[in-house]
């Protein structure tokens, strides 16, 4: 079990100014400059390249080239869910379980 107390010899930090918090089966990533923020699974191996609609969109507000897309998103989980199944129809992504998708290859 990884923990951040893991890190280089006890730091929270990781290079690039990027801080990690491992919970439950996810981890989020933090830029401690930016702010810029992305969450993963990391449950199991098969996990990796799951998204979360949620965790989607924490990145596209946290992002600053792509945060202007946020406003086509009034409820930020329902509607990013929403669209996570629009793209499921056109083939785009696929539903693994749960609220987790992945891009089809």
């Amino acid at each position: 079990m990884l923990t951040n107390a893991d890190v280089v010899h006890g730091g929270e930090e990781l290079t690039g100014d990027w801080y990690f918090d491992v919970h439950g089966e996810h981890c989020m990533f933090k830029n401690t400059k930016t702010g810029q923020t992305l969450e993963v699974f990391l449950g199991r191996p098969e996990d990796v390249g799951n998204m979360d609609p949620y965790f989607f969109y924490n990145f596209i507000k946290t992002t600053p080239e792509l945060a202007y897309l946020t406003s086509y998103f009034e409820n930020p989980f329902k509607d990013m869910l929403d669209f996570f199944e629009r793209l499921e129809a056109e083939h785009v992504l696929i539903h693994v379980h749960g609220v987790a998708y992945r891009k089809v290859l």
